[in-house]
């Protein structure tokens, strides 16, 4: 039987590439390889390749008292907007030799609360939190105590605690743009609760551009959660209720949107023809749908990925971390039409 040959060592890189062992371990670390100039990482890089070399994550778990692991923790693994962020947080992790622990809250706060506890009992060297309201101060409890900890899609008052969201401001004063030049004057807002940063944002997004648009607020109902189902209920009861028929609506969310879609066909009413749709989010298949929800997007993928850069870098020593705002587009697609004459509405 042939003699079985040993795995290469960290000495044996060191060996190859001619540095140090101090110098082709910092080389292989992703906390520490900035420290490495380019051409030593390559060099490193280039002997560890040739040999076969790869790191002993177990044990420099223990030598550097890092459990290589980042929790996250999300309201709703089943809403189409968060798998291309935890795809974007997964990818830049992995480059980091990282690995994320998801936990899903299913929208309670106590539950996002013994997620957290558990996520750090389990030794998470970080955390990215998408399930935070306003005024919740545990963001702000782990910030203080020097914990890495980066908001996701949310925040809350404290804006000392890192975040990455999307600044909708631009996104919605096109869509408003748009419904406007369409001849739509009878717009209404269905807006998502406000204890959330995305619900409070979105709506003073769309009361700002609709003050300097048309020097007028926008009459708006609030939907009692962010789903498919409060939309439909909020804008049912909307039309139930024998006010004017909106032209047009705009939605704080996709789900909202689909909810409202719902609700107008249940009353014989027709997308875009009768009333025309706006979501926010851009979520998988928006362009699928039946019609095809016109809706303000933005990049997904970027935000978790930047949300798991953040972290990394606070993991690294960063303590002046800075908030990322990703940007937003107007998508129109068949949701949204001209305005018809009101005179012949339903």
């Amino acid at each position: 039987m042939p003699k079985r040959r040993n795995a290469p060592r960290i000495s044996d890189v060191a060996r190859e590439s001619g540095f140090s062992v101090a110098t082709v371990s910092r080389a292989l670390n992703p906390l520490t390889a900035s420290a490495v100039s380019p051409e030593a990482r390559r060099a490193v890089e280039a002997a560890a390749e040739v040999l076969g070399y790869r790191p002993n994550e177990a044990a420099r778990s223990l030598r550097t008292n890092k459990s290589l692991i980042v929790g996250v923790v999300v309201p709703d693994i089943a809403n189409p907007l968060f798998p291309r962020m935890v795809r974007g947080i997964d990818d830049l992790l992995d480059d980091a030799n990282y690995s994320s622990l998801l936990a899903n809250s299913g929208g309670d706060p106590a539950k996002a609360d013994k997620a957290i506890d558990r996520l750090l009992q389990r030794g998470a060297d970080g955390l990215i939190i998408a399930t935070s309201n306003l005024e919740d101060r545990r963001p702000s409890v782990l910030f203080d105590s020097n914990f890495p900890v980066v908001l996701l899609n949310r925040r809350t008052y404290d804006t000392r605690v890192p975040s990455v969201t999307a600044a909708g401001s631009r996104g919605t004063a096109a869509a408003l743009a748009q419904l406007v030049k369409d001849g739509h004057s009878g717009i209404t807002v269905l807006a998502a609760p406000q204890h959330t940063s995305t619900g409070w944002e979105r709506l003073r997004d769309i009361e700002g551009a609709a003050a300097k648009r048309l020097g007028r607020t926008l009459p708006v109902v609030k939907a009692t959660a962010v789903s498919e189902s409060a939309g439909y209920e909020a804008i049912r009861d909307l039309l139930e209720s024998g006010d004017s028929v909106p032209t047009a609506i705009v939605a704080a969310n996709d789900l909202l949107a689909l909810g409202a879609i719902r609700a107008i066909r249940e009353r014989n009413l027709r997308v875009p023809e009768d009333i025309s749709v706006v979501g926010f989010n851009d979520m998988p298949f928006c362009d699928r749908m039946d019609p095809p929800l016109s809706t303000i997007g933005f990049d997904h993928y970027k935000m978790g990925a930047e949300a798991a850069r953040m972290v990394m870098n606070m993991i690294a020593g960063d303590v002046k971390p800075k908030s990322i705002r990703i940007p937003t587009v107007w998508i129109p697609r068949a949701s949204t039409a001209v305005c018809r004459d009101a005179s012949s509405r339903v």
